[in-house]
């Protein structure tokens, strides 16, 4: 990771949620996700893992539920990334808890944009509503699920929306060939 690369991530983070107790973190993480997307974009890895993204507007719940789910179910056959056209400032906290009742963990989560390096590298995206506002990159398996929004408040309401998130995430590793 260069300097150049953490300062951009941190300011694009910083617009995102300029009070994170945690926004160091964030930066080093995001910074990271986007220099190991470059060198890969260079050739500079061998590391043929198929890398998934998943994107919704917040990338709050949607896309974070999904990419947490890869992450479990896939283990280190795949990596699962996420991000949102127009980014919130945290993580659902029930989408957390939700899964957590599944023994996954996603109190990590944070939501990030989509950056071109990152859309270049993916594999799969993934569109869980992020509107007309995520390109269509020619070469990659660009998928749409249709999974809608929570059916209501807190996590009664998200439950059902979760479920069918984990259903597609199973479907996607079986077609994948990770399974």
């Amino acid at each position: 990771m260069t300097d150049e690369l953490l300062a951009d991530s941190r300011r694009l983070l910083a617009e995102l949620a300029p009070k994170a107790s945690d926004l160091s973190r964030r930066a080093a993480n995001f910074a990271d996700q986007r220099g190991f997307a470059k060198a890969r974009l260079e050739g500079a890895t061998d590391d043929e893992r198929p890398i998934v993204l998943f994107v919704c507007e917040g990338n709050s719940g949607r896309s974070q539920a999904a990419a947490a789910l890869l992450n479990a179910y896939a283990g280190a056959r795949a990596i699962s990334w996420s991000a949102g056209s127009k980014p919130d400032s945290d993580i659902n906290p029930d989408v957390v808890e939700l899964l957590a009742r599944r023994n996954v963990d996603a109190s990590g989560g944070y939501p990030k944009p989509w950056t071109a390096e990152i859309l270049d590298v993916a594999d799969v995206i993934v569109n869980l509503g992020a509107g007309d506002d995520l390109p269509v990159i020619e070469g990659k398996q660009n998928l749409t699920w249709d999974v809608g929004h929570p059916k209501g408040p807190g996590v009664a309401g998200a439950t059902e929306l979760i479920e069918l998130i984990d259903q597609h995430v199973n479907e996607l590793i079986l077609s994948l060939g990770i399974d």
